[in-house]
């Protein structure tokens, strides 16, 4: 019973005039509260790893939509990403976007919510036959993220590449020429 009120709370909680801080702590509160009168038993090891995944993408998906119509865009940009950072990844981000001030949705009027979402197709691995959309994965260095044909470990690195650190392509990085 306790369980399924705060399971309504949390679909139904919004920030309103709450700073970030306080509704991220009154959110990861709800969660506590949940694990603490529903807690997740597992039948099999494997099991904790699914639920782990599957339950960050749900509290990350609830705190997202009940942030209020400011962090409309930012909000957008990670529903858009192929993974999804933590909920402690995204509230992080969010607030570091509040204490450096950003323009409010107010002053994105003009601004096409669509360049927004962009991100999507460069995050999104590319339909190859039969792979439909499964991750891709490299035959040579037995790696996820990337197909043979652009393994940097088999053609050598683009010119300017910082090994170990992964690099936004295009007009984001400013690298390439």
């Amino acid at each position: 019973m306790q369980a399924t009120r705060i399971m309504h709370e949390l679909i139904h909680l919004k920030q309103g005039t709450k700073s970030v801080t306080e509704y991220a702590s009154e959110v990861k509160k709800l969660y506590m509260d949940a694990h603490y009168y529903h807690p997740f038993e597992p039948l099999d090891k494997k099991d904790m790893a699914f639920h782990h995944n599957g339950s960050n993408h749900l509290r990350a998906s609830f705190f997202l939509d009940g942030l209020s119509q400011e962090f409309y865009l930012r909000r957008q940009l990670i529903f858009s990403k192929f993974e999804w950072p933590s909920l402690d990844e995204i509230i992080a981000s969010i607030i570091e976007k509040t204490r450096l001030g950003f323009p409010k949705l107010d002053d994105h009027r003009r601004v096409d919510a669509s360049a927004a979402l962009s991100m999507k197709d460069s995050r999104t691995p590319k339909s190859r036959g039969d792979q439909g959309k499964k991750k891709l994965f490299c035959e040579h260095c037995q790696c996820e993220g990337h197909a043979i044909e652009k393994c940097f470990k088999l053609h050598g690195y683009p010119p300017g590449w910082k090994k170990g650190r992964s690099q936004l392509g295009g007009a984001q990085s400013g690298k390439w020429n």
